[in-house]
Order: structure tokens, then C-alpha cells, then sequence
């Protein structure tokens, strides 16, 4: 017998990925499943919950495929540039990811993400702290730089995404484009 729920959330993923939220009922998502709506009710107190929790899992399978796909043997500038490019690609191209730049569920999406999402975060950040110090040792990266600063540098582009509003959401992810550039010039320049 399989999992009710394991079925409804993989029902619900691929819903959400082909149409994103606004266009999935409850009723969608249980007829996929091939389940009733009360069977629904007894995992998930609403359509949202379940996206919340999608959206947790998407965005930690999508971050840790993208620095699987690095190559760690390129240059500091471009190993930063192709994460950043790919991180900027799939949130425009995943319609469970980009949910993060729609007002429609940004600010829950964000809330319940700063609560429940941490996981991701520490994984790229642990990637990086190997990454920077390895770079420290060859040189590759300026040596005044504190790694812990350029962390906090990092950490700063992500919580930005918390902030989009007052960027302009049309705008955010160009300009978050550019201040990466600026950083990565920055953190490589002798």
C-alpha cells in the first residue's frame, strides 16, 4: 500500500510545477492522487500547507543539483558567476520556485521558508566556506578579506529576496544580477 501522503505531495509537485499555484485546487491535486478530498484534509490543512512544504523540498533538491553541477575546478568568479546564473535561471524557470517572486504568496512563502528552510542555507554556505578558504590558500581571492564577511556578503543576496518589494519585483532579479558582479569583482580584485 503506498503512502497517502507521499502520493498526495508527489500529486500536488507536479501539479504545482506545471501550472504553479494559483491554478491548483484541492480537487486538482486529489484526483491526481487518486484520492479523496477528506483523505486530502487528513494530511494537509490546505492547499497552501502543502505548497509551503513543496516548495521546501524543490528549493533544497534544486540548490543541491546546482552545486553538484559546479565545477570546482574553475575560477573563484566563475564558479560564483555560474552558481549565481543558475540559481537565477531556475527560480525564473520552475513555476514552484519563481512562487517566491509572486505577491500572491510571497510574504507566507517567505515567512514559513525563513522558519522551516534553513537546511539548504547551511549546505551552500558549508560548500562555500571550503571553497573560500581553498581559494585564500592559492590566492585566488583577496587575502585582507575576512571569510566570515564574505559569508555574510553572500548570506546578504539571499535575505535581499526578503526585500524585493522595495526593489520592484520586475527589477530584483537583473539588480541582484548586477550586485553579484559587483561582489564578485570585489572579492577577486588584487
Amino acid at each position: 500500500m503506498q503512502d497517502k501522503k507521499a502520493v498526495i505531495f508527489e500529486a500536488g509537485r507536479e501539479l504545482f510545477q506545471q501550472k504553479g499555484f494559483k491554478d491548483i485546487n484541492v480537487s486538482d491535486i486529489t484526483k491526481k492522487a487518486g484520492v479523496g478530498v477528506g483523505t486530502f484534509y487528513n494530511y494537509y490543512e490546505s492547499k497552501e500547507q502543502l505548497f509551503l512544504e513543496i516548495f521546501i523540498d524543490e528549493n533544497s533538491r534544486v540548490k543541491r543539483a546546482t552545486v553538484k553541477a559546479l565545477n570546482f575546478n574553475d575560477t573563484p568568479d566563475k564558479i560564483i558567476r555560474d552558481y549565481m546564473q543558475q540559481s537565477l535561471n531556475i527560480m525564473s524557470n520552475n513555476m514552484i520556485l519563481k512562487e517566491w517572486y509572486k505577491k500572491d504568496m510571497a510574504r507566507e512563502l517567505r515567512a514559513y521558508f525563513n522558519e522551516h528552510g534553513g537546511e539548504d542555507v547551511s549546505f551552500v554556505r558549508s560548500v562555500f566556506i571550503e571553497l573560500l578558504a581553498k581559494w585564500r590558500a592559492e590566492k585566488s581571492i583577496r587575502e585582507d578579506l575576512d571569510i566570515e564577511a564574505v559569508l555574510s556578503i553572500f548570506d546578504m543576496l539571499v535575505y535581499l529576496d526578503n526585500h524585493q518589494d522595495e526593489v520592484g519585483i520586475a527589477d530584483f532579479p537583473s539588480a541582484l544580477r548586477l550586485l553579484g558582479e559587483f561582489i564578485i569583482q570585489g572579492i577577486t580584485a588584487r
